[in-house]
C-alpha cells in the first residue's frame, strides 16, 4: 500500500498533504485491478467510491 500512497503524494490533490495527513487515510484505500473493457459504473449511475486511476485510462 505504501507504493500508491507514494503515487498519490504525486498528484496535485494529494501533494501538499504531510506524510501523517496521507497516512492518515490508508485505512481507507482499497487497491482494484480490472481488465481492459471493464466497466466501473454507467453514464449517469452513482459510484459508490472515489476512483484514483493509477495506471491505464478511461
Amino acid at each position: 500500500m505504501k507504493k500508491i500512497l507514494t503515487q498519490l503524494k504525486q498528484h496535485e490533490v494529494f501533494s501538499a498533504l504531510s506524510d501523517a495527513e496521507l497516512a492518515s487515510i490508508e485505512p481507507i484505500l482499497h487497491q482494484e485491478s480490472y481488465e481492459e473493457g471493464a466497466v466501473l459504473f454507467d453514464v449517469g449511475q452513482q459510484p459508490n467510491y472515489l476512483f484514483f486511476i493509477i495506471n491505464g485510462d478511461i
